[in-house]
């Protein structure tokens, strides 16, 4: 019969019996224990001296991934805000201030110049839309007023006219755009300068709204035409009816003289040859 072990009772601490073991004593053989109870090959971890992580510390915080964060490159542009896109076109309007040429205007003060055309100045008719100052200080083609994109705005050129084409800025003496009979480079028109051909002097009106202001509305009587009229009081500009494309008086004139030169080179080829006799005389 086997005896059952029972365990051995605790002895309990008399004051009496020895002194007090100190702390560091107390710790000692803790871990002497701790040393005795762990199995032969078992790897301890290293215990932290440190105290327990409180509050926020940079040294715990999540490093990230490169998926977290991709690789650095060049940004793309940021968009251009809409009120620093330059403005929508619109049309452009010549009031005329002063002029001698009172009998070829015949009381027309404004000039509306579409965006999509422009408009050429000169002393003769043209095709297209043209503004006409039939006096000899101005040429024959002598200006021509358009949009600019790269300006973003309307812009003049002189074509190499004789006697040039000024323009006059508001607190500034009137600048000629070239030498005589040379081309200028765009110049650009503002609201308010003066455009000088000759002896008409045009305030530029080109409003941001595209609405004409009192100055420079005009009724359809008063407004200049771009394109040549007929006797009928129609304009000669270039169109395509059913028949066919209807023709100015000038195309109609050069196409009559061609006609003519046509007929008469196909009737003279028709005639006969005279026959020339040998050993004749004068006749």
């Amino acid at each position: 019969m086997s005896l059952l072990k029972l365990p051995t009772p605790r002895r309990l601490h008399n004051p009496h019996d020895s002194p007090a073991l100190s702390e560091d004593e107390l710790s000692a053989s803790a871990s002497a224990s701790a040393d005795e109870d762990r199995e032969s090959g078992e790897i301890s971890e290293p215990e932290h001296d440190q105290p327990s992580f409180k509050g926020y510390k940079p040294e715990y915080e999540w490093p990230g991934t490169e998926a977290d964060f991709p690789p650095s490159g060049p940004s793309d542009p940021l968009p251009t805000p809409v009120f620093d896109r330059p403005l929508a076109t619109t049309d452009l309007r010549l009031v005329v201030l002063s002029t001698s040429g009172y009998s070829f205007l015949r009381g027309k003060t404004v000039a509306v110049i579409n965006t999509s055309e422009g408009c050429s100045i000169g002393r003769d008719s043209a095709p297209g839309p043209r503004l006409r100052l039939r006096e000899m200080p101005v040429s024959k083609f002598h200006a021509s007023i358009f949009w600019d994109s790269g300006l973003a705005s309307w812009a003049v050129v002189d074509m190499g006219s004789m006697h040039g084409t000024f323009v006059h800025t508001t607190g500034s003496e009137p600048v000629r755009l070239s030498p005589p009979r040379v081309a200028s480079q765009p110049r650009a028109l503002k609201h308010l300068d003066n455009l000088i051909i000759g002896s008409t002097t045009f305030l530029v009106h080109a409003h941001k709204d595209g609405l004409p202001c009192e100055v420079c509305f005009a009724p359809q009587e008063k407004e200049i035409p771009l394109y040549e009229e007929n006797k009928n009081g129609k304009s000669e500009s270039s169109s395509t009816t059913a028949y066919g494309p209807t023709l100015s008086s000038t195309q109609k004139r050069v196409k009559h003289k061609h006609d003519m030169s046509s007929l008469k080179s196909s009737l003279l080829s028709t005639l006969p040859t005279p026959a020339t006799t040998p050993g004749s005389g004068y006749i």
